[in-house]
């Protein structure tokens, strides 16, 4: 896409908006690029935009997420507990 692209669709290629928030977010709350760096199956917290969400009905209540921050994509799996106690802020 060219710079006139970005414009006419009013996109940036600025900085992420989460860069803006990540100061804000507890010390726990890791970016995508210090996934690789964690345990497989170990619980942990994230933050991102949500870019998709999917609760299919062969999932058993589990919700999945798909969250960008400022350095890449994070892919989420939602138990059906933890979706029904956060569904508020996991729908809005």
């Amino acid at each position: 896409m060219s710079a006139q692209d970005y414009e006419t669709m009013s996109l940036s290629t600025g900085v992420h908006p989460i860069s803006f928030y990540r100061n804000l977010l507890p010390s726990h709350c890791l970016a995508s690029n210090h996934l690789s760096q964690m345990k497989n199956n170990q619980w942990l917290a994230v933050a991102g935009m949500v870019i998709a969400r999917q609760r299919p009905e062969t999932a058993k209540g589990f919700c999945f997420v798909s969250l960008e921050d400022e350095h890449g994509f994070v892919n989420v799996i939602i138990s059906p507990k933890v979706f029904c106690h956060f569904l508020i802020i996991i729908l809005v």
